[in-house]
């Protein structure tokens, strides 16, 4: 069995429109605030990669508390929007089972572009695939490794970002804008800190008690899903 964990700015997303599987991750390219890492079994092999491909490739099951928590990027943004997954950097996805491997402490509320409403979601940090098989490989930039136990991908805020507070991609989440047909990061909704919510805690104990509860962390850099 090997883990693949995926951290920060990047949308599960089905080219089926089927929302019981994923068949590829959408990677949000913000460099230099944002900066791509690759780690595979303890070993940093790869900083701010341009292409990625798993040795493997087909549709990867979600678990009932993958859809459940992984904020919907269509549910928080412009009524209009449409993904442009060819704006990504595009991961075809190996099989196994997609799941949540940690939630923010805090849900995060979004005040919708398109009503002025607000909302709480579920924020997901980071999600995790088990991969049922003994070695699996990954090229990245050209260069391929085997992985034999586990590897991450993430896509995390790499320096103290150079926007000023009145632009309107600010806010680290408006950044998914870039993998939008739009890109109009006011087409996305901006995430605050909600106050610290006991039904997130117990809804994770009773249905998914593997899932990390991490009070530590901000939420604007949270995993996605479209649909």
């Amino acid at each position: 069995m090997i883990k693949i964990r995926f951290e920060g700015l990047m949308c599960f997303y089905s080219n089926k429109g089927d929302t019981m599987t994923r068949n590829e991750v959408l990677i949000v390219d913000d460099y230099p605030d944002h900066q791509r890492r690759v780690v595979i079994d303890g070993k940093d092999v790869s900083t701010n990669f341009a292409t990625i491909k798993f040795g493997v490739e087909t549709d990867t099951d979600t678990n009932g508390t993958f859809r459940k928590y992984v904020t919907r990027l269509s549910e928080v943004s412009k009524d209009s929007s449409e993904l442009d997954p060819g704006a990504a950097i595009r991961l075809l996805l190996p099989g196994g089972k997609l799941k949540v491997l940690r939630l923010a402490a805090h849900e995060g509320e979004f005040t919708l572009p398109h009503a002025g409403g607000k909302v709480k979601r579920f924020m997901a940090y980071n999600s995790l695939i088990k991969y049922p098989g003994e070695t699996l490989d990954l090229t990245v930039d050209s260069v391929k490794y085997t992985i034999t136990k586990e590897a991450t991908i993430s896509n995390l805020s790499g320096q103290v970002s150079y926007r000023s507070s009145n632009d309107p991609c600010y806010n680290h989440f408006k950044r998914y804008a870039k993998i939008l047909a739009s890109k109009d990061c006011d087409d996305v909704a901006a995430v605050v800190d909600g106050s610290t919510s006991t039904i997130v805690a117990e809804a994770v104990r009773t249905e998914a008690g593997t899932i990390v509860i991490t009070s530590a962390l901000q939420t604007q850099c949270s995993n996605t899903q479209w649909p």
